[in-house]
């Protein structure tokens, strides 16, 4: 064997240095054990996740919202993107990451389309929102806007870069 390829998922959401450490020590002490350095073997990682899980946060507005059938306590929001979309992550990863400080009624979140699988959030303990209120989702990026398709019809998101000055600053002019 000449290559050990250790693979990716690493985590990289905000707050997650510290499990981050413990994987990579874990990982460290692996190899030291079972590939000590100078056996020939190249070992590589695919830490892509890592580097963009957080890359950015989505902002997105409410523009339905109805309850389930016979269930006046569980109420579904309509918001402007999709599964198809930002949320592509869900499809991949089955992953999205939603929390509330203020728990009110059972609620599922689901993008536009009108398909079985265009649900963001299947069940999540919400405060009570209301027509074009805003729900904001962080650690937005690996395997989200990369991904997103035009599926029935619906356009592609639209991003907005929003940075404080002397980072945009930094960006733009390269310096």
């Amino acid at each position: 064997m000449h290559l050990l390829n250790i693979g990716g998922r690493f985590p990289g959401n905000k707050n997650t240095s510290t499990f981050t450490t413990q994987i990579a020590d874990i990982i460290n002490d692996a190899l030291n054990k079972w590939f000590p350095p100078n056996n020939g073997v190249t070992v590589i990682a695919e830490p892509g996740r890592y580097f963009v899980a957080s890359a950015f946060t989505l902002s997105t507005k409410i523009h339905s919202i109805k309850n389930r059938s016979n269930d006046e306590r569980h109420i579904m929001y309509f918001i402007n993107d999709v599964v198809y979309g930002s949320f592509n992550s869900i499809l991949y990863d089955h992953t999205v990451d939603y929390s509330s400080t203020r728990p009110i009624y059972e609620s599922s979140i689901c993008g536009p389309t009108c398909h079985g699988l265009d649900k963001v959030v299947v069940f999540a303990n919400m405060p009570l929102l209301g027509l074009g209120d805003w729900i904001t989702f962080e650690d937005m990026g690996a395997y989200t806007i990369p991904a997103a398709s035009t599926f029935n019809g619906f356009s592609l998101p639209k991003v907005f870069s929003i940075a404080k000055q002397r980072i945009w600053l930094v960006l733009s002019m390269g310096g």
